[in-house]
């Protein structure tokens, strides 16, 4: 369970501190909520069941842990599916997820792809496109938290680590 203060990644595209955890004035059931307001939209109030295990919610991770992922970036290998039916299947699996890991892999797929096309003056997709910003509304936020930085500047520290190559190559 979490508490006042926590911040926590949701599923529906989003990084929030819960600002309460209680039943709401509109509820009329005994459920409890927590009432979570996005760390980048102090309009966006969100409300979700204690006890609802279709969603899906967890704390952002450390400094440590996104540390590590950034260093590893340039060594994951993000094939980009040229079935659009399996890639998108896959891509909407992974941003289900939440998983840090597996957003990294989707963007430097795409974002390496995006370069590709841009060479050879094309762009994306549109659900190519609808992905990559999808998946970086939710790490990009997430790490921007995590750094204590603007979105952009996360986003600046990702889109170099893809475009890193390892030193041992």
């Amino acid at each position: 369970m979490y508490k006042v203060n926590d911040v926590v990644v949701h599923e529906n595209g989003g990084v929030y501190r819960i600002v309460s955890i209680g039943k709401p004035d509109f509820v009329k059931g005994q459920e409890e909520y927590y009432t979570m307001k996005s760390v980048w939209d102090d309009s966006s109030m969100i409300y979700v069941k204690i006890n609802n295990d279709k969603v899906y919610m967890r704390p952002v991770i450390s400094k440590a842990e996104a540390r590590s992922y950034l260093e590893k970036l340039s060594g994951i290998d993000a094939e980009y599916d040229t079935n659009n039916k399996e890639r998108e299947k896959k891509n909407r699996q992974i941003l289900k997820s939440c998983e840090v890991s597996q957003y990294l892999e989707l963007m430097k797929a795409i974002l390496l792809e995006q370069e590709k096309k841009k060479q050879g003056g094309k762009k994306l997709n549109c659900s190519d496109e609808k992905d990559l910003q999808r998946a970086e509304k939710m790490l990009i936020s997430e790490l921007a938290v995590v750094f204590n930085v603007t979105v952009e500047s996360a986003r600046k520290s990702v889109v170099e680590a893809v475009f890193t190559q390892d030193k041992e190559d």
